[in-house]
């Protein structure tokens, strides 16, 4: 991806007053805040779960698995 420097900035920011009109672009802007937040937010529960699955398998030398201890408690991410 070519790097934009401020003229290419100020040419897209002009298109989308644009195409969407002053009023239209903080609800544009604040929902794309909202998905960024979730899918971090996602992101840092996906992380959390595995965290709680390696915790729970233990592993021998030989690489088997002792000891394995059903999640039931999960939820779907987007609820």
């Amino acid at each position: 991806m070519p790097h934009l420097a401020l003229p290419e900035l100020l040419v897209i920011g002009f298109l989308f007053i644009l195409f969407f009109g002053r009023d239209k672009l903080g609800p544009t802007f604040h929902q794309l805040g909202g998905a960024i937040t979730e899918f971090k937010k996602g992101l840092s529960e996906g992380e959390k779960a595995t965290e709680e699955i390696k915790a729970q398998v233990v592993l021998t030398p030989e690489k088997k698995v002792e000891k394995v201890q059903v999640i039931e408690n999960l939820s779907p991410i987007s609820q």
